[in-house]
């Protein structure tokens, strides 16, 4: 099964792209074809968009969605591509999410690719935390990826569009196959948010809908088509 991981960005802020290119320098060191950069649509970028950009420019038979500000290790991440090719739905291979905060991970960037495994005994900056369904790092095949309609292009900024997608890829294409290695998320200034660590009211009320879509793939495929009208 013939693999591209596609990374969504478009940034200039100096931790965002430090954190891109160990990222890229992280996957070159596994062989592994990437595409990275992002759309615009009617004057703004969403991951949506990127995402959607990135995997019609490749001819793979499957795609990794990768997040530009994380890292698992290359064992985790190959075993959940195989677990797609042996016929998973959709797979993540990560499990807690460790929040390094700026020190560990300029540590991290000074010291390379071998310090992976250490980093969970580092100084972090928040506790772990249960991975988000459909947030970091995604693995499914090309169908499964058109099948789901891909990341929902009307979340804008923080909040809502991963779990969204989640909801979706569990309705129209099967359950998660997850593993529980750690990925390792890099320092980086948030996202603007509303208090709370919440998204904007436009994002939840689109992600309310997809809550309400869930385990119904009629209603599902309609929410899907709205957003996939525009492409």
């Amino acid at each position: 099964m013939t693999w591209t991981v596609v990374v969504p960005f478009m940034s200039e802020e100096p931790f965002r792209c430090h954190a891109l290119a160990h990222v890229l320098k992280h996957l070159e060191a596994q062989g592994l074809e990437f595409v990275w950069g992002g759309a615009v649509w009617d004057g703004r970028w969403t991951k949506g968009d990127a995402v959607d950009d990135l995997v019609d420019g490749t001819d793979s038979e499957g795609v990794v969605v990768h997040d530009a500000d994380v890292l698992v290790s290359p064992e985790a991440l190959s075993r959940s591509m195989l677990a797609v090719a042996a016929g998973a739905p959709w797979s993540m291979p990560h499990g807690m999410v460790y929040r390094l905060n700026r020190q560990a991970t300029m540590q991290l960037y000074g010291e390379g690719l071998g310090e992976i495994r250490a980093l969970h005994a580092r100084s972090l900056a928040h506790p772990a935390h249960v991975a988000p369904p459909g947030g970091g790092i995604v693995c499914l095949s090309r169908g499964a990826y058109d099948l789901s309609g891909g990341i929902d292009p009307r979340f804008v900024g923080f909040g809502g569009d991963d779990i969204s997608w989640a909801r979706a890829l569990d309705t129209l294409v099967g359950p998660c196959w997850a593993l529980d290695a750690p990925m390792w998320h890099l320092f980086h200034p948030r996202t603007p948010r509303r208090p709370g660590n919440r998204g904007s009211e436009e994002n939840e009320a689109l992600a309310a809908r997809y809550g309400d879509a869930a385990g119904h793939p009629l209603l599902m495929a309609d929410l899907i088509a709205e957003h996939r009208a525009r492409a």
